[in-house]
């Protein structure tokens, strides 16, 4: 049976003390992998400070039933054309389990509640088979490919509501 899995969305002050390499933040534990690169955090910080909509710069922590954070995600900026993008990561130990889906189908629930006519879009690399069943899943749809100078070919998604 698998664990539920819950969001914990982020202030500032927990960003900056993920940043500063806290292993756990209010009593959530930071399990290994589950966070994303430095840069990221340090992107999601800035575009924090600086935004006037918050919650279309919010990361999340996802979170077991152990108080445990087992990966992350977030929007990439404020809606474009009623589109916000969606990026997330699980940490190795804890991929195969649900825990992406579950958690990305929250965010989305998340996007829809704060903008109700907004889309929801995610990239997945074509060489990635989890990522790209955790958004078949959560229902979105497949709608293109472009090549990336970091990634190379990814597949595009989008989720309407």
């Amino acid at each position: 049976m698998s664990q539920s899995i819950s969001l914990c969305l982020l202030s500032l002050p927990q960003l900056i003390a993920i940043r500063s390499g806290e292993k756990s933040v209010d009593g959530i534990d930071l399990v290994e992998g589950a966070l994303p690169p430095d840069f990221i955090i340090q992107s999601a910080i800035e575009e924090l400070e600086a935004s006037k909509e918050p919650a279309w710069y919010s990361f999340f922590l996802f979170v077991t039933d152990e108080n445990q954070a087992v990966g992350s995600g977030g929007f990439r900026g404020q809606p474009e054309n009623g589109r916000v993008e969606v990026g997330y990561g699980v940490a190795e130990s804890f991929q195969g389990q649900g825990v992406a889906t579950r958690a990305i189908a929250q965010v989305v629930e998340f996007a829809f509640k704060v903008e109700q006519n907004c889309e929801v879009f995610a990239e997945t690399s074509v060489t990635n088979i989890a990522s790209r069943r955790v958004v078949e899943k959560v229902g979105f749809q497949h709608i293109g490919q472009r090549d990336t100078a970091s990634d190379g070919v990814v597949d595009q998604w989008l989720l309407k509501r």
